[in-house]
Order: C-alpha cells, then sequence, then structure tokens
C-alpha cells in the first residue's frame, strides 16, 4: 500500500461517520441540489442505452437520476469509496425499483473496470476530494469509449454560495476563537473550492488528456425545503469538513457560533423554505482517439 491510498482512507473513514445524516436527509437533499443533477444530464448529453459510470456518488445523486433517464436498454456503474454511503444509495435503487443499476465501492484513482466500456463519466461535487485528482481523471478517461464524454461539476466561488457563507464561514471564524481549538485543526477545508476558479477545471482535464473542453459558471436554485432550523441541523450531519471543525470547539463557542448561524440561514427563509442561489463550476471534455 503506498502512500498514495492513505489521503483517501481518512476522506473515507470521515464520511463513513456521516451515513446516518445522508440516509436521514436523502430525499430533500436530493430535491434541494436537483438542478446540480439536471446539469449532469444535460451536459452528458444523457439518453436511453447509454452506460455511464458516475463517481463519488454519494447517497445516489446523480446516479440514480442517471438510471431513471438511460432507461432499460442503458446501465449505471455507481462508485464510491465509502461503502455506508453505497448502501444508501443501493436502498435508494431498490424502493425505485431500478435495475439498470449496479453499485460499486471503488477508489476513483483506481477504476476496477474495463478499458472504453463507458459512454460518459459524471462526478458530482466529488473530485475536489480526491488525493490525486489528475490520476483519477486518467482512469476516467480509460474505462470511456473513443468520443466519450466527462462531466464535472464542483463549487464556484466561496462569496458566491450562502450555503457555505452562512455556515462553514461562520464556524471557521468562531473556531479561531475558541478556546479548546486545537491549533494544528485546519479552518475550512480548502478542498471543497479546490476547483472553484475559472480555468482549474479545465487545466485538470487538459493534463489527463480530454479534448474538446469547456468550463463555466452555472447558477442554480439551491432550495431547502422546511426551516433555518432544519437546515442547520441537516448540514452538520452531513458535511464531513463541517463535523470536524465543530468537534474542535469548545461548548461556549459551539453554542455562539449556532446562534449566528441560524440567524445568517434566517436571512433567506420565507416561512416555508430557505431559498438559495448557488454558483457551480461545470466542465466538459472528451475522449479522442
Amino acid at each position: 500500500m503506498g502512500d498514495r491510498t492513505i489521503p483517501n482512507e481518512k476522506s473515507r473513514d470521515e464520511w463513513e461517520k456521516m451515513t446516518a445524516g445522508w440516509r436521514r436527509w436523502h430525499d430533500r437533499f436530493s430535491r434541494q441540489s436537483a438542478g446540480a443533477t439536471d446539469k449532469i444530464l444535460e451536459l452528458a448529453k444523457v439518453r436511453e442505452g447509454m452506460k455511464i459510470l458516475d463517481i463519488a456518488c454519494g447517497s445516489g445523486e446523480p446516479s440514480l437520476s442517471l438510471a431513471r433517464t438511460v432507461g432499460p436498454t442503458g446501465r449505471v456503474v455507481a462508485a464510491d469509496i465509502v461503502p455506508g454511503m453505497l448502501q444508501i444509495a443501493e436502498e435508494n435503487a431498490q424502493n425505485e425499483r431500478l435495475s439498470n443499476i449496479e453499485f460499486r465501492v471503488a477508489d476513483a484513482e483506481a477504476i476496477p473496470l474495463p478499458d472504453g466500456y463507458f459512454d460518459a463519466v459524471t462526478c458530482r461535487f466529488g473530485v475536489m476530494f480526491f488525493s490525486d485528482p489528475e490520476r483519477a481523471m486518467r482512469e476516467a478517461r480509460r474505462v470511456l469509449k473513443d468520443g466519450g464524454l466527462i462531466v464535472l461539476v464542483t463549487w464556484g466561488p466561496l462569496k458566491d454560495n450562502p450555503r457555505f457563507t452562512t455556515t462553514t464561514s461562520i464556524l471557521e471564524k468562531h473556531l479561531r476563537s475558541s478556546a479548546d481549538a486545537d491549533p494544528q485543526t485546519p479552518a475550512r477545508d480548502g478542498n471543497l473550492f479546490k476547483f472553484a476558479n475559472q480555468g482549474s477545471l479545465s487545466g485538470l482535464l487538459r493534463k489527463a488528456g480530454f479534448t474538446e473542453i469547456s468550463e463555466e459558471y452555472l447558477k442554480i436554485p439551491w432550495i431547502w425545503e422546511g426551516s433555518a432550523e432544519e437546515l442547520f441541523r441537516s448540514f452538520s450531519e452531513m458535511s464531513a469538513p463541517f463535523r470536524k471543525m465543530w468537534s474542535a470547539m469548545d461548548k461556549d463557542s459551539q453554542r455562539r457560533a449556532a446562534d449566528e448561524i441560524l440567524s445568517a440561514i434566517g436571512k433567506y427563509y420565507d416561512g416555508t423554505s430557505v431559498d438559495y442561489t448557488a454558483v457551480i463550476n461545470t466542465a466538459v471534455g472528451r475522449k479522442s482517439g
């Protein structure tokens, strides 16, 4: 086992601890993030009969939407490094009686699948967590057919995403002043915005050998169906970076941070839902022969 695998194992363990939250909030988060899923389907030009690999599939989106779209003559392989996430995704597929999807515990940097098999590879909010993103993209290119597409969706700039300015950014401020905080504990997880800048994703795909590359910021709705308190709870139960920072703080700092976060989220609450807008960074590349 080389050193390269260690960051992925650490990430896997951190996200494994969040699976109960992902199971609890899957349906509402799927609706909240539907705009990002729709863009994946649009950019990958998904149609009936396609074979698609969805890497870092989490609790099942966009894998489930891909499976519905490719239909019974198509096939989706949903892959993730976290076994608990895949279990939730498989449960959700069974609930929908989707039989054209399979689930694989797999490291995106060493995909255990044959060369030239898939029409498209997709990744929604996952590539920023890979320890070696270029290696992962080369693996994605390997399993694509000639002419196949890769589609990536990541977060755009922090300042344009109230999902984080009302939560993680506030927590980071309180973490710095927390009496119990370990000075070695990083504040914001910089990986979240690793590919937020224009050119970052296209540069990654170019290094991996893709051609006909395009990259674009897109605004999408990001609406939470419920109260500010529920949104705060769901975020704290689903975000491994948030949980890591929260656990590093003393109780007084946690209480002050929670009050400020709820106040910030409340500014977007209209009485029935929390209405954010998200800015995502998207990239598409093609495998040429």
